[in-house]
């Protein structure tokens, strides 16, 4: 049952590589409309499954993890890191 969920992940990493490798910094922190970032949503989608696999282990938020949520949509980060 998880190989599906396994292979969505290994889409969307693909997928968001590809589309990531063409976004300047700027534009990667741009809201168009307001709206939420390009890298807003690569922070959320990467603390979101860090923290749900934490939470399937039957793990608490480390120190780092809710820092990040935290933070998390605020401008900075790079492509490359994200």
């Amino acid at each position: 049952m998880l190989l599906p969920a396994a292979h969505a992940l290994l889409q969307a990493r693909e997928d968001i590589e590809r589309v990531a490798q063409g976004l300047s910094d700027d534009r990667l922190w741009t809201r168009p409309g307001d709206a939420a970032s390009a890298g807003y949503h690569l922070q959320h989608l990467a603390g979101s499954l860090d923290r749900l696999f934490t939470y399937a282990k039957g793990d608490a938020l480390n120190d780092r993890q809710r820092e990040a949520l935290r933070v998390e949509g605020t401008p900075g980060p790079a492509v490359a890191a994200l």
